[in-house]
């Protein structure tokens, strides 16, 4: 299942040059090895610039997450 992701353009930016690696969501439909997260940009310039082709997904708890952003 191919998805829209909504997201600030700062953040756009930092995943087209390679600085920003990593998408953290808490909610997000389950996705698959193949599928593509287009990349809707909705200030400005709306629209879609781009997409991710997903490699891998983890899955984490709240705390997980937590833990993981405070390390």
């Amino acid at each position: 299942m191919d998805l829209i992701l909504s997201m600030k353009k700062e953040y756009f930016d930092l995943i087209k040059t390679g600085k920003k690696k990593y998408e953290y969501r808490f909610k997000m439909p389950e996705l698959n090895i193949n599928d593509k997260l287009y990349l809707y940009i909705p200030k400005s310039k709306a629209g879609i610039y781009g997409y991710i082709k997903i490699r891998d997904v983890k899955w984490m708890s709240k705390d997980e997450t937590c833990t993981f952003y405070s390390n």
